[in-house]
């Protein structure tokens, strides 16, 4: 992380000196002067503190850090709810030790691969008790944030960076919710296709094996699932939009449009996106399937089968090949060119849910694409 930092900030123009120990930058390939600690920080009006969280006490013996911003990128080894974070323990700590020493979180939700293949777009997250080390001046965190291609965001004091160590843990937030969703929808849809075509449908619908369900269960693996996965795409893709419509009408009900929404209303409205995605996903399945099982054998009312075209003396007009050659019939076409458009369709709204293309959208962009499609 400290060589990726240094090298991130030479290349935006910026004098940088790495302090080390040991000095040893063999295999390193430091673009900058390496000193030692006490040498490195006398040098800096801002300090990175690229080192983990149990060395904080020997870097503060090492050196003199009053008068110095210092930036503190560690993290947590593990998540944790509770207690001070690294960085106030840090300020706690070295309060008493260095005069004026101010600290501030940043940097710690960036990893050192994108600040090594210069990845833009991101946000680096500030948080500081100190407004002046977090403004956007000379030589100050956000300033050289900027320089370096980030875009910055301040979220507060210092007891702010509790939650700032907790994203590097965070494992898919609200995808949890939406996968239990999306779980439950097709382990509904597909008990009730296996109950549908396997076992109400004896002697009624297979007009061939009278004596037969609809479907055979060597169907099940593909054909009854893939209409489980049909209908529970529709139905995510469903519940992302009744979302919104529950919220106006529990407002409306309780003519209170300022109230919190309920804990199970919030968390339905904040996973829509992650929802949406799946029942995307879903849909995507279900055209791969739909085109593998896309035959007469397994659609018999989507064909129309054509024989041998003969002229009047009896003789045929075509190859033996065209003999019984089955062909889609228009509502087969038309079953296939909706697909396609309401694939599309979905495809452009999964897309502009990408952060970086929604980013580019207006607020009527945004509604025209997501409400319209």
């Amino acid at each position: 992380m400290g060589r990726a930092l240094a090298a991130r900030l030479v290349e935006a123009g910026l004098a940088v000196v790495v302090g080390s120990s040991t000095r040893d930058t063999k295999g390193y390939n430091l673009p900058c002067p390496v000193e030692s600690i006490a040498e490195a920080v006398e040098e800096a009006h801002v300090v990175f503190l690229a080192v983990p969280d149990y060395a904080h006490l020997l870097v503060m013996n090492a050196a003199d850090f009053s008068n110095r911003v210092v930036v503190d990128v560690s993290n947590r080894r593990e998540r944790r709810s509770y207690g001070k974070s690294i960085a106030e323990c840090l300020r706690d700590a070295w309060s008493e030790h260095h005069q004026r020493c101010v600290v501030v979180k940043a940097f710690n939700t960036v990893s050192a691969y994108h600040l090594q293949w210069h990845a833009r777009g991101r946000s680096v997250f500030i948080a500081g008790d100190s407004a002046a080390a977090k403004a956007q001046q000379s030589m100050q965190v956000a300033s050289l944030a900027e320089s370096m291609g980030f875009t910055t965001a301040d979220v507060g004091g210092l007891m702010s960076a509790r939650k700032l160590e907790d994203i590097p843990h965070r494992l898919f937030p609200r995808w949890g919710v939406a996968g239990l969703m999306a779980l439950v929808t097709f382990a509904a849809w597909l008990v009730y296709n296996i109950l549908w075509y396997h076992v109400w449908s004896y002697g009624s619908a297979n007009p061939f094996l009278p004596d037969e369900p609809l479907f055979s269960y060597q169907q099940l693996p593909a054909k009854t699932i893939n209409g489980a996965v049909a209908m529970s795409a529709a139905s995510l893709l469903s519940l992302v939009f009744l979302a919104t419509a529950v919220a106006r009408v529990w407002q409306m009900c309780r003519r209170d449009f300022d109230a919190a929404f309920p804990r199970w209303l919030a968390g339905w409205l904040a996973c829509r996106k992650e929802i949406g995605l799946l029942g995307a996903l879903l849909a995507c399945v279900h055209v791969v399937i739909s085109l593998a099982l896309l035959d007469p054998w397994y659609y018999p009312s989507l064909y129309r089968f054509v024989g041998l075209v003969q002229s009047s003396a009896g003789r045929p007009l075509g190859p033996a090949s065209l003999a019984n050659r089955p062909l889609l019939t228009k509502w087969g076409e038309s079953f296939v060119l909706s697909g396609s458009v309401a694939l599309l369709l979905l495809a452009l709204a999964a897309a502009c849910s990408i952060p970086s293309v929604a980013a580019g959208l207006s607020w009527r962009e945004a509604d025209l694409v997501l409400s319209k499609s």
